[in-house]
C-alpha cells in the first residue's frame, strides 16, 4: 500500500460508526449526482450532497474533516507526468 493510501485508510478508520455511515451516504449521493442528467434532479442532489458534507464536517469537527479530505484528495488526485 502506498504511503498516501495508508494515511487515508488511517483517517478513515479513525471515524466512528456514525461518521462512516455519513461518509458512505455522501459517496452514494455524489455518485448519483455525477450520473444524473435531469438538471432539476441534479440540483436536488447538489443540495443533498452539500447538506451531507456539512453534517459530516460537524460530526468530525473542522480540523479532522479537513485532514481527512486532504488525505483523500492526495490519494485520488491524478499524477502528472
Amino acid at each position: 500500500m502506498k504511503k498516501n493510501q495508508e494515511k487515508f485508510v488511517g483517517e478513515l478508520t479513525s471515524m466512528n460508526k456514525e461518521q462512516e455511515q455519513l461518509f458512505k451516504e455522501l459517496l452514494d449521493l455524489n455518485w448519483e449526482m455525477e450520473k444524473e442528467r435531469d438538471m432539476m434532479k441534479k440540483w436536488g442532489l447538489v443540495i443533498a450532497v452539500n447538506d451531507k458534507r456539512k453534517e459530516l464536517r460537524e460530526s468530525m469537527g473542522e480540523e479532522a474533516y479537513q485532514k481527512f479530505m486532504n488525505a483523500g484528495s492526495k490519494l485520488f488526485s491524478k499524477k502528472e507526468g
